[in-house]
């Protein structure tokens, strides 16, 4: 290149070739920039515990930070642990699994969870909007743990980010060929991403991912508040153990073929796998708490809604106030609320009054369904006061004028 370059210099006239050339070829490029040129990335890998470290012990301590300071739902803590240590043993593996922070509405624990996640897993690179180019450039060159926030305003849309990140949960498939000049060349796309949005994921990314339907935490539900200033320092020896013992583990998870509960489907299967190998290898009570997470997230979404599924919660309390009933049919609810013509989820059906269908859709992302419900001789459809409790608790604020509608039932 040297001797190609002074040449073609020299047939231009150009007087010290060489100097010019050897100045360009041995320059470094600045690592800061000038103003407005952005920052260079950089990582820094923490350095491993310096003794044996406890499987078990640690995926404790990993539950245990999240359980500190985030409302989880059932099996999120030990789902979260088990990826953090994920993100350090992805070369042990085929399938990266994605991890979705899916909640209905804003201020349910999303932030909070992905601040932990950026303190603890490998290589955290967060990101509230990114382009293609730069991410399989960026997963080329760094491997990070992609933390995608509010991809509800970009991701949904952008058909191919999505079908980028698709291509990132199985190593074999875990590339794009793009051009270098005339050259075409392959770009890895393969690694650990955490994707958070209000509502769900698209079907093809939702396939590929391991759901945490996030929640609102309930009054009088405690967690500390996080300190963000201190949260890196506070989880490096975390972040060091977790080093440790996928650096001691590594040859073992390698060779991991571990049992699937037959709950899940193949899909399922491929994303919980090596979860449970690590559970496995960790050893102590995390074979069961893991597969026990799996059964209880797994095919668990929420539904796109922002505010008319609150809107309706509170009109249903409102409902359930005026009777001492367990149970309301479907029907009674629907002529109740076809009275509230101001409402704005009634716009979901323009002209006409609201369906069952409707009713079932705008209350799914709250994990309330209706059932089989008996009321004199008769059996229809209905739903349970009791299924409300939570929903009422989390996302609504305490009613005067019927303060015991948000309190837990007793039966």
């Amino acid at each position: 290149m040297r001797a190609e370059a002074i040449a073609r210099l020299n047939t231009l006239g150009v007087r010290t070739p060489a100097r010019i050339v050897d100045a360009a070829l041995t320059a470094h490029p600045s690592t800061s920039g000038g103003a407005g040129s952005g920052r260079c990335l950089r990582f820094a890998d923490p350095d491993p515990w310096p003794e044996a470290v406890d499987g078990a012990a640690l995926l404790d301590d990993l539950a245990h930070i999240y359980r500190r300071f985030v409302s989880l739902p059932d099996g999120g803590a030990e789902a979260l642990a088990l990826w953090i240590v994920f993100t350090y043993a992805l070369e042990a593996f085929d399938v990266a699994p994605i991890l979705a922070l899916c909640s209905p509405l804003k201020r349910c624990g999303k932030t909070t969870t992905e601040d932990l996640t950026a303190a603890l897993a490998k290589r955290p690179l967060a990101a509230a909007n990114i382009s293609v180019a730069a991410l399989y450039r960026t997963v080329e060159r760094f491997s990070p743990t992609l933390i995608v926030d509010e991809a509800d305003t970009f991701l949904l849309s952008n058909l191919a980010l999505r079908g980028l990140i698709n291509s990132g949960h199985t190593r074999a498939t875990a590339f794009v060929i793009r051009t270098a000049g005339h050259e075409p060349r392959l770009f890895s796309t393969w690694g650990a991403r955490m994707i958070a949005l209000i509502g769900r994921l698209p079907a093809t990314l939702e396939d590929r991912a391991i759901v945490l339907p996030m929640r609102r935490r309930a009054p009088g539900e405690p967690v500390d508040r996080i300190r963000r200033a201190r949260l890196l320092r506070h989880l490096d020896p975390l972040r060091r153990r977790v080093v440790r013992w996928v650096t001691d583990h590594l040859a073992a998870l390698r060779a991991a073929d571990p049992a699937v509960p037959e709950a899940l489907d193949d899909r399922q299967a491929d994303n919980w796998r090596p979860l449970f190998a690590i559970a496995d290898a960790a050893g102590g009570a995390w074979a069961a708490r893991a597969r026990t997470a799996a059964r209880t997230l797994s095919g668990v979404v929420v539904e796109a809604d922002t505010a008319p599924p609150v809107q309706l919660l509170a009109d249903l309390r409102d409902l359930f106030a005026t009777t001492s009933a367990a149970t309301l049919a479907t029907a009674t609810i629907l002529r109740h609320v076809a009275a509230l013509t101001d409402r704005p989820w009634a716009d979901g059906a323009p002209g006409h009054p609201m369906t069952p269908r409707h009713l079932a859709k705008l209350l799914e992302g709250f994990g309330i369904k209706a059932k089989q419900i008996r009321q004199g001789t008769a059996t229809r459809k209905g739903y349970r006061r009791a299924d409300f409790t939570d929903a009422f608790r989390r996302y609504l604020p305490p009613d005067p004028k019927h303060p015991n509608t948000a309190l837990p039932l007793r039966h």
